[in-house]
């Protein structure tokens, strides 16, 4: 299929008859397009769009229609054509040699026009309100592996981890065996590893655990593990449309969702692009560096559903706070409730702690996951944003009186702060996950199925603590 693609001059992408006047949203996407290229006049790469928060100022300020205008929910109709949640057309669109034309209805369209709407759209915070349609997000990775070429192929790893959520197939195998034509480990047709050659008489369970031990093996990393199947009390399992009982608690689990991924748990992995012609890789942050960059120390086991590997434990959970609210719409409060659970749960870490300062930091960074960057921040005005968020939040609820050192000290570290800007962020990494605190007063967030008595272990090539539960005859891997 690759071979069919990649020799064919421009494809062709028919999305059928306008049966739901739904195409008119094109207008919608040229309008984004013209904003994209006004703000971003010279980007070649999707790193020349800066990341900005959403904000309603800044939405008015860019001429898009508002959000009660009908073209925003032809938008939505549009992205429920099934095409654009299908894996196998990933191929279709990043093989081409030139820019796919789109055909729906009477209407053209130009992919690449499409493509830098979405990566707009996602840069600038739009993919985090319910008011956008999520498959936009499947068209702006779709466009990154495009643009990424031959030059930089992606690895298997990257691609299964980016498309899983995203795209559909009938066939669950075909999660990992439809991305084999565009991934670096098979650029060479002829010398696929063997542990990744389709092979269809194989279970899926059989599939993706022998793509999981070559993922392992080769690189070294534990950064593929985002997605594992975990425990089977973990929000993450109800959320597939299949069932995978015989799959082992540490293989990555790549079937389809039955929800959309803005309703998923956020991974802590990003996508690395080499600066030369090596393959874009699945690694973790700089500043993920729990085992101290050190790679993976994995062993041989004769039952291949067994992962045996080097690392250490370093804390037992001792309490857990769910955090489940729904993703945010444009403005409200919707996540006070919740925030104000897990700023509870610290409490107890604050009092026995002089240092309440760090302990204030240590509760930001946590609920932020640490993940700054993306909102084009510092990890200092991150500190600044969240103390605000505290700040107001406390105010607001009445908890003035009880602790007064604290509400002083959040009134010293939030000047400057935006309280907005910390939702926005902590809200995206916090969802579905718990917040634990552990016996020697750490915080962080981890798995939903996390229970106290879990162990916080330190695994050699994870950029992250791990949630592993010691069980009779063995232990499983809860998650990251």
């Amino acid at each position: 299929m690759n071979r069919t693609y990649s020799r064919a001059v421009r494809t062709l992408i028919w999305l059928g008859p306008d049966r739901d006047a739904c195409s008119a949203a094109w207008q919608l996407v040229d309008k984004i397009y013209h904003v994209f290229q006004s703000q971003n006049p010279g980007a070649r790469s999707v790193a020349d769009i800066p990341f900005r928060l959403y904000s309603d100022p800044d939405h008015d300020t860019t001429g898009l229609p508002g959000w009660k205008h009908k073209l925003w929910q032809q938008l939505r109709n549009l992205f429920e054509l099934p095409w654009f949640t299908r894996t196998w057309i990933i191929q279709e669109v990043a093989l081409s040699r030139a820019d796919p034309v789109i055909l729906h209805g009477r209407r053209r369209y130009k992919w690449h026009r499409l493509g830098w709407a979405a990566s707009w759209l996602r840069r600038n915070g739009y993919l985090r309100l319910d008011q956008v349609p999520n498959q936009i997000q499947n068209v702006e990775t779709i466009s990154n592996i495009r643009r990424s070429g031959s030059h930089s192929p992606w690895c298997l790893g990257a691609l299964s981890v980016a498309t899983s959520i995203k795209c559909h197939a009938t066939d669950q195998r075909d999660k990992i065996y439809a991305l084999l034509g565009l991934a670096a480990e098979s650029s060479d047709a002829a010398d696929v590893p063997d542990l990744l050659r389709a092979n269809y008489e194989l279970g899926v369970a059989q599939v993706y655990t022998k793509a999981a031990i070559f993922f392992l093996w080769t690189y070294k990393t534990l950064s593929i593990l985002t997605r594992a199947h975990g425990v089977s009390d973990d929000i993450s399992r109800a959320q597939r449309k299949h069932k995978l009982d015989a799959l082992p608690s540490w293989v990555p689990n790549w079937c389809d969702f039955a929800v959309t991924e803005r309703h998923v748990a956020k991974s802590l992995s990003w996508l690395s692009h080499p600066t030369d012609a090596r393959a874009a890789t699945l690694q973790f942050p700089d500043h993920y560096n729990a085992s101290c960059g050190l790679r993976a120390k994995l062993y041989e086991s004769t039952d291949p559903s067994v992962l045996r590997l080097s690392g250490l434990q370093a804390d037992v959970v001792v309490s857990t706070t769910s955090f489940d609210a729904a993703p945010q719409l444009s403005g409200g409060r919707a996540h006070d409730a919740q925030f104000l659970q897990l700023w509870r749960a610290s409490l107890p870490v604050l009092r026995e702690n002089t240092a309440v300062e760090d302990r204030i930091a240590s509760w930001v960074r946590a609920t932020t996951a640490e993940q700054f960057r993306l909102g084009g921040n510092t990890q200092a005005q991150t500190l600044k944003d969240g103390s605000a968020f505290l700040l107001d939040l406390l105010s607001r609820r009445g908890h003035q009186s009880d602790s007064p050192d604290i509400m002083v000290l959040l009134r010293k570290l939030s000047d400057g702060g935006r309280p907005e800007s910390y939702v926005s962020l902590a809200s995206n990494f916090c969802l579905h996950r718990n917040f634990i605190v552990t016996s020697k007063g750490r915080m962080g967030i981890g798995p939903s199925a996390t229970l106290p008595g879990d162990g916080v272990f330190v695994i050699f090539g994870g950029g992250v603590p791990y949630i592993i539960r010691k069980l009779q005859g063995g232990s499983v891997f809860v998650e990251r």
